[in-house]
């Protein structure tokens, strides 16, 4: 199972640029992974809940992004107008560092929400559950993608992005956010799994989604719909035997598991970033 921050930066520590570019362009890798990836080499998901030809398909759930000049378009433009000046900020540090894919960073992510950072390797069935429902999320926005063709906001312009320079955001399609749905996924898990930090797993779930506005290769349509993509493919789970099985294996692992505290600095940041930034 990848994970280039656990393999490469201790939790709470400051990266470089280097490594902060080199974390996002294999986690994006990860995470654009498309089918026809998977047929030529070793996937780099675990094994699904879903078989392939049953994953459900979420075109009609979320509809086609909005139409050019209805309300809804001149918001998403708006704001990435306005979200293209917090380029620098401590907000645009959480969005790069929310752009990274693999179990142990989705696992850090919400290591303030959850109130211990739990290291993977301590906490397989809770990893595989996380890991792979919020894997299915974004592979379910794949389908979509590719029938809606939404170019992200920041293509033919010049304006800061978290992932500058990557090809394959370049190459790939916005809406739904393959991102958002991830994130969306593992919070609605996770809540399941621990009610009593459902409000603050759920807040960090938000702002795993917003991250991907303010690093302008989303639009607000974008993460909404990779929401709605989430709440359906965790809904659709819940009737797969498997799932359910991990979901009894994970609980019962979580009430034991050893987890260590979470960076002060890297749990302050979360906080200053629950006011929505648009």
């Amino acid at each position: 199972m990848l994970d280039h921050r656990h393999n490469s930066v201790t939790y709470g520590q400051k990266m470089t640029k280097q490594q902060i570019a080199i974390r996002i362009s294999c986690g994006f890798a990860i995470l654009m992974a498309g089918a026809s990836a998977i047929a030529q080499k070793p996937s780099p998901y675990p094994p699904g809940y879903f078989a392939p030809d049953a994953v459900p398909d979420m075109t009609t759930v979320i509809g086609g992004p909005p139409q050019a000049g209805s309300p809804s378009d001149v918001r998403d433009r708006q704001v990435y107008r306005e979200t293209r000046a917090l380029a620098g900020t401590e907000r645009f540090a959480l969005a790069t560092s929310d752009a990274v894919i693999g179990a142990q960073a989705l696992m850090d992510d919400f290591a303030c929400a959850m109130g211990k950072r739990i290291d993977i390797a301590k906490a397989p069935a809770v990893t595989k559950l996380l890991f792979t429902t919020a894997s299915e999320a974004g592979l379910a926005t794949s389908k979509p993608k590719m029938l809606f063709k939404r170019q992200r906001p920041f293509i033919g312009t010049t304006d800061p992005i978290c992932t500058p320079g990557d090809a394959r955001i370049e190459g790939s399609f916005g809406y739904p956010s393959g991102h958002s749905a991830f994130g969306w996924a593992q919070g609605l898990v996770l809540s399941e799994l621990m009610p009593d930090r459902a409000v603050a797993i759920m807040t960090r779930a938000r702002i795993y989604g917003e991250s991907r506005v303010v690093c302008g290769v989303h639009t607000v349509s974008d993460i909404e719909a990779g929401r709605n993509v989430a709440g359906t493919i965790v809904a659709a789970l819940h009737s797969v035997p498997a799932f359910q099985s991990d979901f009894t294996a994970a609980a019962r692992e979580l009430a034991t598991v050893q987890g260590s505290k979470p960076s002060e600095a890297i749990c302050k940041m979360e906080a200053n970033a629950v006011t929505r930034p648009w």
